[in-house]
């Protein structure tokens, strides 16, 4: 079961809302490729569909969109088999300039005005 976290910026006010972690439809590689463009879908099916049990690993990490100045919901998938990774591109603006701040939301700095300590609190749960 996923969390829903919401973010926020004490010094502008600007709230946001993000998916982390998985659901359980997300145990079928089918099921993960939906976030990715046409040739990370291709590259990762074409490595790991010819497996008859997939060796991966799935779930949606909170990250900054450089682009777009937003924290948005981002799709990372593993090949554990070659120490793959896979990492979606904006759902908002399609560039791939994010960065990953999981798990340190507290010294990330706000993507809109640069103030640092973001704050952030579980507000509900997916799946």
């Amino acid at each position: 079961m996923g969390q829903i976290i919401r973010i926020s910026c004490k010094k502008c006010e600007s709230v946001w809302e993000v998916k982390t972690g998985m659901g359980m439809d997300h145990a079928f590689l089918e099921n993960c490729l939906d976030d990715f463009d046409a040739s990370e879908k291709d590259q990762i099916k074409s490595s790991l569909s010819q497996k008859e049990f997939p060796h991966f690993t799935f779930m949606y990490s909170a990250a900054v969109c450089n682009n777009c100045k937003k924290i948005i919901s981002i799709a990372e998938l593993e090949d554990l088999d070659i120490s793959k990774k896979y990492t979606a591109a904006c759902p908002d603006c399609g560039m791939s300039d994010v960065n990953i701040i999981d798990s340190n939301i507290g010294s990330c700095k706000c993507p809109k005005c640069g103030h640092y300590k973001l704050s952030s609190e579980i507000s509900g749960l997916w799946d």
